[in-house]
C-alpha cells in the first residue's frame, strides 16, 4: 500500500468533561463540552485530508489525554464521545508518542490515521521531523511530509520502518503538549 494525501491543519482545542463550551482564545483554543468524554480534559487536533483537489474531503479527529498518551482502555472509552461531537469524523487517540513515531488507538482509515498524526505532531510543534514510523493499531505505517502551505503533502506507506513504537505499552512518551 503506497499513496500521496493532501493534509491541512484546521483547528485544535480542548475536550472537558465539566466545563461548559467557549469560542476560541487568542491562541485559537476552543472548549468543548465533553460530558462523556472518559478524562477531565484532553486536547483535540482536526486535520482534514483529501486524496485529491477534486476528492471529498474527511476529517481525522486526534485526541491526546491531559499529559499526552492515554492507555488502550482510556483511548477505547475517548473515542465514541469524540466521535459524537466530531459527527461524519474518524478519531485517533494517542497511546504512545516519541520522536519522529507514535501508536495511536483509531475509529478510520489506517493510512488517514497515520497522516492525521504525523501532520499533527509537526504542525503543533512536537515534532520537527519530516518522516514518521505510526503504528495503528497492529499496522505499521511510514509517512513523509512535505509542507506546500496552506497544505502538507504526505506519502504514506505500509512496509518494514526501522523506528517503531513498542506495541507492548512499554513505548516512549512524551508528556510535553501545547
Amino acid at each position: 500500500m503506497s499513496g500521496t494525501l493532501k493534509a491541512e491543519y484546521i483547528e485544535h482545542g480542548i475536550l472537558s468533561r465539566d466545563k461548559p463550551a467557549t469560542d476560541a482564545n487568542a491562541d485559537g483554543w476552543a472548549l468543548l463540552h465533553a460530558p462523556e468524554f472518559p478524562l477531565t480534559h484532553g486536547m483535540f487536533y482536526r486535520v482534514r485530508l483529501a486524496d485529491s483537489v477534486l476528492a471529498a474531503a474527511r476529517d481525522i479527529i486526534v485526541v491526546a489525554g491531559p499529559s499526552g498518551c492515554v492507555d488502550a482502555v482510556l483511548a477505547e472509552q475517548a473515542t465514541a464521545p469524540t466521535s459524537r461531537i466530531f459527527a461524519d469524523s474518524a478519531v485517533a487517540v494517542f497511546l504512545k508518542d516519541s520522536p519522529g513515531a507514535a501508536s495511536v488507538h483509531a475509529s478510520g482509515r489506517a493510512a488517514d490515521t497515520a497522516v492525521a498524526v504525523a501532520v499533527v505532531k509537526h504542525a503543533a510543534g512536537w515534532d520537527e521531523a519530516s518522516s514518521f514510523a505510526i503504528r495503528v493499531g497492529s499496522r505499521m505505517l511510514s509517512v513523509g511530509l512535505i509542507y506546500r502551505g496552506p497544505h502538507f503533502e504526505a506519502r504514506v506507506s505500509e512496509e518494514a520502518v526501522e523506528q517503531s513504537v513498542a506495541a507492548d505499552g512499554r513505548g516512549a512518551s512524551d508528556g510535553a503538549r501545547r
